[in-house]
């Protein structure tokens, strides 16, 4: 019993890491908007928010370091986050299966643990069938 409770949580863990991705995947917003700095063509900066056909662009930085990482137009912006959404749904799906599947083989009794079947009719046999140590009524 004890090992049944170890390999609930090591299929919970995984479950729950995969719920908590598919929440950041449906987190991720369907407007486009700039992680970094949005400066316009007239060197503004402009709030977050990208809209199409827009000339601003979007300077991304590693803030730790203060360091520019590249910069985005509307369209790149827009792949990205459809590419994270994609990958956290896909992480999301992964970790979840895994965890689901585990459960199901923790649950129904089919995992390593169980034993034989060799070994679990020896045991259900010990118990009984020796009648010489019984009293008689």
């Amino acid at each position: 019993m004890r090992f049944r409770n170890v390999f609930l949580t090591l299929f919970l863990l995984p479950l729950f890491a995969g719920l908590v991705y598919f929440a950041k995947g449906a987190s991720v917003p369907d407007t486009v908007e700039c992680p970094g700095l949005l400066l316009g063509e007239d060197g503004e900066e402009h709030g977050v928010l990208m809209r199409p056909g827009d000339r601003s662009v979007c300077h991304l930085y590693d803030y730790p370091t203060a360091r520019s990482t590249g910069s985005r137009d509307y369209e790149e912006q827009a792949t990205a986050q459809a590419d994270e959404r994609i990958r956290d749904y896909q992480l999301g799906a992964a970790f979840a299966g895994y965890g689901v599947t585990g459960l199901f083989f923790v649950v129904s009794g089919l995992g390593p643990w169980r034993g034989s079947k060799a070994a679990v009719a020896v045991r259900a046999d010990a118990g009984q069938g020796d009648d010489r140590h019984r009293e008689e009524p």
